[in-house]
């Protein structure tokens, strides 16, 4: 009996210090398990912000291409006008000389 009797004590004795480092393990886990959905949280956040900036991106991207067209168009028109300029200034000096001439 008294054997029995200190086998128990023994049994109690373990018990308590496995209980106390799973106590200390669990508590340690809990702070573990905050930091990782904290840092969950972090990287969801960090993706969405990597999403939008990507986004930022490309639109910017489309924009500059819609300016670069509109600058390739006014360069078109703006050619086109110098050129009517420069004939409408031809033709202006062609016909005053032939008037000048017509009253020589």
């Amino acid at each position: 009996y008294n054997l029995l009797e200190q086998d128990l004590e023994d049994l109690k004795a373990e018990y308590d210090e496995v209980e106390s480092q799973r106590a200390i393990l669990q508590k340690a886990n809990d702070v573990l398990s905050k930091e990782n959905k904290g840092t969950k949280n972090s990287h969801a956040g960090l993706k969405n912000e990597n999403k939008k900036l990507r986004k930022a991106e490309k639109d910017s991207a489309d924009l500059i291409k819609q300016l670069q067209t509109s600058v390739n168009k006014l360069r078109t028109q703006l050619n086109k006008a110098e050129k009517t300029n420069t004939d409408m200034k031809s033709w202006w000096r062609a016909s005053m000389t032939s008037t000048s001439a017509r009253f020589r």
